[in-house]
């Protein structure tokens, strides 16, 4: 098969031999950034709880149930299969989870792009996506977002083939897109218009060729759209995208459309470096060149799948992850540059290796000055188990709080894994509700005073206060930080300076008693 002349000689075998080198390369990066220390938290907490629910009840869970379920529902069938002793064993089993499959999301990329263009070529499109340094570093949050990169390149690369029977499987895929991210209704919507562009010829049969389609999509998603009524009130999916919609015209400060024309382009410029920002703007001009069925379902699946994105920064969200989703299509208008590149050199195989170490280098001197700070998020670790370890109640202190309540978990784990497993306990009992968190943290908001915020909230349970250098705390905290002295009613019980930690921080006792001496003698 030629395609613009760049293909010649370069054989299956040689591909096979390419993609696997990727592969390897791109597992072996994730796996030097990975930190198996750092536990889950967010919303990875929360893909966890379910995912343990899962599959201690063999059962999704009949009382919660995250908004898209689909990947701590796939988790749990993981977590099914392997019995760990340690809570952490399972938690580094979700982190691992997600850089297999970001790494697999190599293949169906390189599928996609040799839908375009050469088998060579196409081994650029396949090590943008394994080197991206954004997406190295989403793979270790153990998060959905990398099963829903998979599935998006899995769907195009799915419907570009000429198999008509494989074309309807990719509407069964875009079903499960759903279900792992709302955003995926966007996605069956880019290929349901091009299914009836690209069969639009075929009279009277479309119309039940696309509600085969339809039925495929309806069958894989109505189960688990049951489902989430059944404890939303509503599917999660379309009931979601209007309560989106209804939303963004409450944002006071000025048009959300403006605002969204404003952050769109921001940080779609920002997501294309390192990579990108070379290779797409001319690759869009060799996308609308001469425009075909294959260029057309990229260019929809672009602007259909760019709608979430563009409502995100409407808000505004600021982050930058809402376009990954778009980086197996985006990896496809670069290589259509790259065919351009190649096919004008003779040494098409050593120009395409040396594009390919330039994509590697460029990723790891992004990920030099970008990746995550693990020694700072291994002392704020460090810092949270000192926290439950003494205090009943703190004041909040995001994001570094994040740690407390993981670490509450891990703690009292074996406690909680007898309860689940009791064969007598309540139906519908989880580990989400079967203790409280041991500490509880309380808001800081709309408080400028120590004393109120103190003695307003002893009966909610504050014990102790942690502050740190951040900002961005409130000023009655950063007093104390700076001044602890003139506070004779809070003792300090710890500082991260006695163990020479970057990430400066004090825990400080309240003594209720002296408290109320002090407000007695002022």
């Amino acid at each position: 098969m030629l395609k613009n002349g760049v293909e010649s000689d370069f054989t299956i075998k040689k591909s096979i031999i390419g993609l696997s080198i990727i592969v390897i390369i791109a597992l072996a990066v994730r796996l030097f950034y990975y930190n198996p220390e750092i536990p889950p938290t967010s919303d990875a907490l929360a893909y966890f709880y379910y995912a343990i629910d899962t599959s201690i009840s063999g059962h999704l869970p009949t009382d919660y149930s995250p908004a898209n379920n689909g990947w701590p529902a796939f988790l749990g069938m993981v977590f099914s299969t392997i019995h760990f002793s340690s809570i952490t064993s399972y938690m580094q089993l979700q982190f691992v989870s997600t850089i297999v499959i970001s790494t697999l999301t190599i293949i169906p990329t390189f599928v996609l792009c040799n839908k375009l263009v050469g088998r060579r070529i196409a081994l650029v499109g396949a090590s943008i996506i394994a080197f991206e340094p954004r997406l190295i570093q989403n793979s270790l949050l153990g998060i959905s977002d990398t099963l829903y990169i998979f599935l998006v390149a899995s769907i195009f690369a799915l419907f570009l083939n000429n198999d008509k029977r494989i074309i309807f499987i990719s509407f069964g895929i875009a079903a499960l897109a759903s279900i792992v991210r709302a955003e995926g209704i966007f996605v069956f919507f880019a290929i349901s218009v091009m299914f009836l562009i690209r069969f639009r010829n075929e009279g009277k049969i479309i119309v039940p060729k696309f509600l085969i389609a339809l039925s495929i999509f309806s069958l894989v998603i109505l189960p688990m759209a049951a489902y989430k009524i059944d404890i939303h009130g509503d599917d999660r999916i379309f009931g979601r995208a209007a309560e989106s919609i209804s939303a963004s015209y409450y944002v006071e400060e000025k048009s959300p459309i403006l605002t969204g024309l404003e952050n769109f382009p921001k940080f779609l410029i920002w997501d294309m470096i390192p990579v990108f920002i070379f290779l797409m703007p001319i690759g869009v001009y060799y996308l609308f060149k001469k425009v075909e069925y294959k260029k057309l379902t990229i260019i929809f699946g672009v602007i259909f799948c760019s709608i979430p994105a563009f409502y995100v920064y409407t808000i505004p969200i600021p982050e930058t992850r809402y376009f990954f989703f778009l980086y197996p299509l985006f990896s496809v208008v670069s290589v259509l540059f790259v065919e351009n590149i190649v096919g004008k050199v003779k040494q098409k195989d050593l120009i395409t290796w040396m594009i390919i170490a330039g994509v590697l280098t460029g990723s790891i001197l992004f990920n030099f000055w970008n990746m995550i700070d693990y020694e700072y998020e291994s002392e704020s670790l460090l810092v949270a188990n000192t926290i439950v370890s003494i205090a009943g109640g703190i004041n909040q202190y995001e994001p570094e709080h994040k740690y407390v309540t993981v670490v509450d978990v891990i703690n009292r784990w074996n406690e909680m894994e007898s309860i689940i497993i009791d064969q007598d306990r309540i139906e519908g009992e989880t580990l989400r509700k079967s203790f409280p968190y041991s500490v509880k943290m309380i808001s800081t908001d709309g408080y400028n005073s120590l004393n109120n915020f103190i003695l307003e909230n002893q009966d909610k349970g504050l014990t102790h206060l942690i502050i740190d250098e951040n900002p961005n705390r409130p000023d009655f905290l950063k007093d104390v930080f700076y001044n602890e002295t003139k506070y004779s009613y809070l003792e300090k019980v710890y500082d991260s300076n006695d163990e020479l930690l970057r990430y400066k921080a004090k825990i400080f006792k309240i003594n209720y008693e002296l408290i109320d001496k002090s407000f007695q003698q002022n």
